[in-house]
């Protein structure tokens, strides 16, 4: 008589090599991850900055993108640079890169963050593009996602031409 079927030691070593292929592919799931939430992050915020320039062009008046505060309701007075909340495009009537209300400024575009693993930090409070789509000053924001390793971390630099560069960096 033929029995048909796999033996216990069949079963056994062919789950074994499944679960070492498993173990050995989840650290490169986990870096792709991060990679892809940083690249993400990243294209979010340069879309903010193209437009924030082009709403500046066409309306013809300066406007700004900053950090938004706890509340969703205005800018970042403490630790300003450092974006966790997300970010706020808004015309800026006086052009001084606080969102008032009293001054007629409106708000564009506001991104909430949904995790605080990723976020961008910016070497200035705030980024004002004029009423040509130039900005008053350079700004570079860096977006190292937590537990960061190898070059998942990302640089946007903000020229004071209005134009962004990204540049893929190593983890600090």
């Amino acid at each position: 008589m033929i029995m048909k079927g796999y033996s216990i030691i069949e079963i056994m070593v062919t789950i074994v090599i499944v679960a070492t292929f498993a173990a050995m592919s989840i650290p490169t799931y986990n870096s792709f991850i991060k990679n892809n939430k940083a690249s993400s992050l990243t294209r979010q915020l340069e879309a903010s900055l193209l437009i924030a320039r082009s709403t500046a062009v066409q309306r013809n008046i300066p406007v700004s993108i900053c950090g938004i505060n706890s509340s969703y309701n205005g800018c970042l007075s403490s630790s300003p640079t450092n974006w966790i909340n997300g970010w706020m495009v808004f015309t800026d009537i006086d052009g001084d890169g606080t969102y008032d209300t009293g001054d007629g400024d409106t708000i564009i575009e506001l991104f909430q963050t949904t995790s605080t693993l990723d976020y961008p930090v910016a070497s200035a409070a705030t980024g004002t593009f004029t009423a040509s789509g130039f900005v008053s000053s350079a700004v570079t924001f860096t977006i190292n996602p937590a537990g960061c390793s190898g070059d998942n971390a990302r640089t946007i630099n903000l020229a004071t031409t209005g134009r962004s560069s990204t540049t893929v960096l190593t983890c600090s």
